[in-house]
């Protein structure tokens, strides 16, 4: 059995990251997305070898137009929003609409310029975005010492994912995913890139009381 202790460490805003620049440069480990709302969510989990770096990359990607952003009222439950506006929708049905942007990856021909790169209006709601969430940043410690730390966050990474996706999917009823998406392709949360190869048990220190409860709850996964 892999056991890892994950340290939540902070809780900021996309305004405070100048303030913690020190704490992004110098660490690594797992990292969530969260939606403030009704009751906190989280929007995406991910893992990095550095924070800094991969901020940086998300943030060029979101001004850039490549991910998929939401626009979701701060007094909404951001699943009650996924249900209404995303779950079980197109791409071309995503476009339809400005509550949600389709990302440039999956746009192919629909690809628009001028809504993309010179709507201003579109780029005011990508920094709105960004505004709005806050980001939670944990370390990582293994009982087990490794040459490929890697590969041991990624499968951290995945077993979140699935049981995240799991609680997400009983609570809304429906599956967190575009229509005709694979398992867990174009998965609102994440993707996941390798799944845990042993069972994982999970104890989650430091600032607790500022995760989603349902994050907190995730004590393990086992194959």
């Amino acid at each position: 059995m892999l056991k890892v202790k994950l340290t939540w460490e902070k809780v900021i805003k996309a305004v405070d990251f100048d303030a913690n620049i020190d704490f992004l440069m110098n660490n690594r480990g797992l990292y969530l997305w969260i939606w403030p709302g009704k009751n906190p969510r989280v929007g995406y989990v991910g893992e990095t070898m550095n924070f800094y770096h991969r901020m940086l990359e998300h943030f060029y990607n979101i001004i850039g137009g490549k991910y998929l952003l939401f626009n979701p009222s701060p007094e909404l439950d951001f699943l009650d929003y996924l249900k209404e506006h995303y779950i079980g929708k197109t791409i071309e049905e995503l476009n339809e609409n400005n509550t949600i942007f389709s990302p440039i990856k999956n746009a192919k021909r629909d690809l628009s310029f001028k809504r993309v790169f010179l709507d201003e209006s579109e780029l005011k709601l990508r920094l709105e975005n960004l505004r709005k969430r806050e980001f939670a940043f944990a370390t990582m410690e293994f009982s087990i010492k490794t040459d490929n730390e890697a590969l041991l966050r990624k499968q951290i990474e995945g077993a979140l994912i699935n049981e995240l996706f799991n609680k997400y999917k009983a609570l809304t009823r429906s599956s967190l995913k575009l229509k005709g998406a694979g398992k867990f392709s174009q998965c609102v949360i994440g993707d996941i890139s390798k799944w845990p190869e042993t069972d994982i048990e999970i104890v989650h220190e430091g600032l607790t009381n500022r995760i989603p409860q349902e994050v907190i709850e995730i004590k393990g996964f086992n194959v």
